[in-house]
Order: C-alpha cells, then structure tokens, then sequence
C-alpha cells in the first residue's frame, strides 16, 4: 500500500472536517461588521456604496482593498482560533504559530501556515482571490513552498453591513494545488504581479476533483472554471 504524503494528509483532514469553510462562515459572524474600521456598518453603508465616497472608480483598487482585509481575517482566524474548531472535531491536524516552526525552510521559502499532522510539520502558502479562475502570484516571488491553498470568494458589496453577515463572502471555493504552481506572466514597469490558474494541460479532471475541497469545477477553453458554492447549503 502507498504511503500517504504529510500533504495528502493535510488536504484529507481540510475536506472531512470543513476547517476553512468555518473560519469563513466565522469570519462573516464576528468580523465583517469590522471591515473597513467598521465604518460602512456605523454609517449603514454597503462596502461599494461606502468606498465609492472616497475612491475614485469601483474598478479593482475597491476590490483589492476588500480582498486584503478579508484575508487577513481569515488568516487571523486561522491561526488563532482553528485549534479549538479541529479539537472539537476529533482531528489529529493542527496548526502551528511561526515562531515555533522547527522545520528548516530551504532557502528561506516564504509561507502562511505551518500544519501539523502526526509530528510532521507541513507549509502551505494561501492564495485568495476575487477574481474568477486566477489567483494572483508575483515574479518576485521565487522562494515558494511546495504546497499552496487556493480560495476563492466573491464579497457582496452591495448589502448593507450588519453585526452578522450570513453569506456576505460567498459562493467559496476552496482547493488545493498537485504541485508548486506555476505564476504566468511578465512583470510591467509598474507591476511585478502574475496569476495562476487551474490550466488543462496541467491538471485533467481526475487532478481538479482531488484537489477540490469545498465546490466545484468546469473544464473550458484551456482551464478550468471553478464554481463556489455557498456555504449554507
């Protein structure tokens, strides 16, 4: 029988206990009502309505400045709550601060989160996107680790800002990658960023419905659509 790899393993444990579907849907609970310094919720603004006042399009300048912030609470979330979550759910999978981190990163390869899984430490770096079917990625960026998260979301900038925000940052997909990703692409005199996508010539149906976590996926022309799904399904 083939042994597991620590990554396989990880990505198992992220599909059977829902670990990122309920840092998301906890993020839209107790942080949303924040974004911004919860400044469009004092003033009973939708995010788009709100931005609008002090941006000068609703083009991707708004949407990045979302994008980041959501992130950060994710990842906030993550590495401060997801222990508790995956405790209750009976799973050996953990997740490490970096300042305990003891695996020596060859290189100094850049990261997010340090998984840990029967006494191996595992690096994933995560991507999360608004943009349909591409993450985006930067030339700069060499020393990557093997493994990367990929979600994608897509904020409803249009309703008003509550206390809660049941379904404010869906449909999701979330999945993972088969290999380290490839960014294309060419850096501009003003931009270094480049984008990953699910492509075909990499990834055949097979690859796309094992490395899906929560949703679902579409071949087109020469990628794959990835479909969210909603998270109160």
């Amino acid at each position: 029988m083939k042994t597991m790899s620590p990554a396989r393993k990880v990505r198992r444990e992220l599909k059977k206990t829902g670990l990122l579907q309920e840092g998301i849907m906890e993020v839209e609970k107790t942080e949303m009502s924040g974004i911004l310094n919860g400044k469009p919720k004092k003033r009973r603004m939708s995010l788009i309505e709100y931005l609008l006042h002090i941006e000068s399009s609703k083009g991707g300048q708004i949407t990045s400045k979302i994008t980041i912030q959501v992130s950060d609470m994710i990842m906030d979330w993550l590495v401060f709550e997801a222990n508790e979550f995956l405790k209750k759910k009976g799973s050996p999978l953990r997740i490490k601060p970096k300042k305990s981190i003891i695996t020596q990163v060859e290189d100094g390869a850049e990261f997010d989160v340090c998984f840990e899984i029967d006494g191996v430490e595992v690096l994933f770096e995560i991507k999360m996107s608004q943009n349909d079917n591409i993450f985006q990625g930067s030339t700069h960026g060499k020393n990557k680790v093997d493994d990367f998260i990929m979600i994608q979301f897509k904020v409803n900038q249009h309703v008003v800002v509550e206390d809660e925000n049941k379904g404010i940052l869906g449909p999701v997909w979330i999945g993972v990658t088969k290999e380290k990703p490839k960014f294309i692409g060419e850096a501009s005199t003003t931009s270094s960023r480049t984008g990953f996508s699910y492509r075909k010539e990499v990834y055949s149906v097979e690859d796309m419905e094992d490395c899906t976590i929560f949703g679902s996926s579409k071949p087109d022309k020469t990628k794959y659509k990835l479909i969210g799904k909603k998270l109160y399904e």
